[in-house]
This record gives C-alpha cells, sequence and structure tokens, in this order.
C-alpha cells in the first residue's frame, strides 16, 4: 500500500457494472458491462497499442452480465474467463481469444446464486448465497481445467445457515486463493461478519482471520506481503501486512464510490472498479511503475489507448 500513489493515474469510464478482471499472461483487462451481454477487452503493452475489441455473449443466458463477478482461469488455461451468473445459477467459461462460450464450470441451476469467482492453477472457488439472512453462504470449490470442471469440497458449509462462529460465513464475496501445494487457501471478504477469512484447499478447514475489525468488506487481493482489501461501507482500500510481527494498517481513500471488484496490473499497480454517477475504473499506480524504471513507453502506450478505446464506446 505504501508504494501506490493515492491518486489515480487514469479513470477509466465503462459503463455500470461489476465485473473484472486481469491476466498477466495475455495481459489483457475485461470488464462486464450491466447494459449489454457483452465483454469488453482491453489489450496490454505486449499485444501493442491494439484498440479495445468486445464480443457479445448472446446466446448463453447472460443478460445481465454486468452484474456479475469474473477472473481467469489458472495459468494453464490463461485464455478461459469464469463469469457468474446468479440469474442463471451458473459459472459460464469463456474463451477470450476466439471470443466463444465454451462451456460451465458450473452449468445452469447447479450452484445457488453464484456471487464472485477466483481461480489458481486447476482449482475454482466460487462463493454462493441466496437469501441474506438464511440459506447456506459458502464457497464451493471446483477442480478441473478448460469447460470440464468437479465439484470437490464446501467451505463453511457445515453450518447452514449464516453466521458469525469461526469458520462460518456471511454473505462472502470476493476471494483470491494463497499460497500452493497443501499450504493453498482461499482468503474471501465475509462482507457482514466485518472480517476477511481464510481457508485451506486440501481439506477445506478454517484457518483464521486476516482482520476481524473491518468496514463491510467486498473483494481482496494480495499485495507487497499483504492483503488489499476494498470495503464497501466506508469506501476505502486498506492494506492489511504484518511489520516487525505485528499487524500494519494503512487506508486509502479518494473519490470511490460503491466499491465492487479490485485486480493488480503487474507494472502498474491496482485497478479498482467503482460504481456510482460515473461508473468507472481507477488505475493506481505504484511509485516505481510512475517512475521511469518500469512505467516504459509501451505501458504507457497501453494506458494511453485504454483511454481511449473507452472512450470510442460513448
Amino acid at each position: 500500500m505504501a508504494t501506490l500513489n493515492p491518486e489515480p493515474v487514469s479513470v477509466l469510464r465503462v459503463g455500470e457494472g461489476m465485473g473484472l478482471a486481469h491476466c498477466d499472461i495475455l495481459d489483457v483487462l475485461v470488464v462486464a458491462r450491466f447494459c449489454d451481454p457483452s465483454l469488453h477487452v482491453y489489450t496490454g503493452p505486449r499485444l501493442g497499442e491494439g484498440p479495445m475489441y468486445q464480443f457479445c455473449l448472446e446466446g448463453v443466458g447472460l443478460t445481465h452480465l454486468g452484474a456479475n463477478f469474473l477472473a481467469f482461469a489458472g495459468s494453464a488455461g490463461a485464455r478461459y474467463l469464469l463469469a457468474t451468473d446468479r440469474y442463471n445459477s451458473a459459472v459460464h467459461v469463456i474463451d477470450v481469444v476466439h471470443k466463444r462460450h465454451i462451456g460451465y464450470v458450473a452449468a445452469p441451476d447447479t450452484i445457488a446464486w453464484p456471487r464472485s469467482v477466483a481461480a489458481r492453477g486447476a482449482f475454482v472457488a466460487v462463493s454462493a448465497w441466496i437469501y441474506d439472512c438464511s440459506g447456506a453462504h459458502t464457497i464451493q470449490l471446483f477442480e478441473g481445467s478448460g469447460a470440464t470442471w468437479t465439484p470437490i469440497r464446501v467451505l463453511g458449509g457445515d453450518f447452514g445457515v449464516p453466521g458469525n462462529a469461526d469458520g462460518q460465513l456471511h454473505a462472502p464475496l470476493g476471494m483470491r486463493f494463497s499460497g500452493c501445494g497443501d499450504d493453498m487457501t482461499v482468503v474471501v471478504a465475509d462482507e457482514w461478519n466485518d472480517r476477511v477469512s481464510i481457508f485451506r484447499v486440501c481439506d477445506g478447514a478454517f484457518v483464521g482471520h486476516v482482520a476481524t475489525d473491518l468496514s463491510k468488506p467486498v473483494d481482496v487481493e494480495e499485495f507487497e506481503n499483504g492483503w488489499l482489501v476494498a470495503c464497501g461501507e466506508s469506501r476505502t482500500i486498506e492494506f492489511i501486512g504484518m511489520h516487525d510481527g505485528e499487524r500494519s494498517t494503512m487506508k486509502m481513500k479518494t473519490s470511490f464510490g460503491d466499491l465492487h471488484s479490485l485486480a493488480t496490473v503487474r507494472g502498474v499497480g491496482l485497478v479498482v472498479r467503482v460504481s456510482d454517477d460515473t461508473c468507472r475504473v481507477e488505475v493506481f499506480a505504484t511509485y516505481d511503475a510512475i517512475s521511469q524504471a518500469t512505467m516504459g513507453v509501451h505501458r504507457v502506450l497501453w494506458m494511453g489507448a485504454v483511454v481511449r478505446a473507452i472512450m470510442l464506446c460513448f
């Protein structure tokens, strides 16, 4: 957090929506808009200064795509974008390179109101719940690749209802995987419990909390040996890390409206999806990226190309 400039280096007007995902391998940023069933893809520097392209996903039931969340699959299937679809109780797999829908992590009517999605390697995690104060509030884990995924276990599902006991969830939203092998965990923004919780992937066991005193966290992102947490009620982004064995916390608050999604872009910094009167994406560069050391001409051209491409939408 200390290396992030608190003022955005660019503000992208992207229209209403929640979903946002960045792929380091393809170096593309993908945004879903609420007003149409299409994805808007912004090309990164390794693809040159190419213009934004978009493609429609009509015919697969994604009429409210912008209301859902996005994540790229693991490195082996980097071109595959995962999109939750709570209105159809499904999680879609989309090939962003060939611009087509190829299948599902969870087919329609097989997962109750999926909210957010995260992926790493052969694993996908989906937060799911229907009712605010009743029914199961869980994280469902899947294993597989491409368009073939198998449910393997449920995190936080032993209780059957939302609550605040350790390992219990209440309105889980954004998640990220952390670590690898037997030490791999899922870190989840547990919104109505005002905390960020950690579960182990290999057996689904509750591990602990990153923090328990947050203000309605909605998304998390690993950053500089700590965690960035988007807090919906306070409209802040908080960095939670460790310094000399003790927790350190820093807050960033600019012109945030309703916060939805976070993504880190290698060589740039933090990308934030915000909904208010302007419906935008804000880009917060690291100080290193601002300097000439890592903010090369291609990156500057890419950021300019992104801004110009988005403006063509309006």
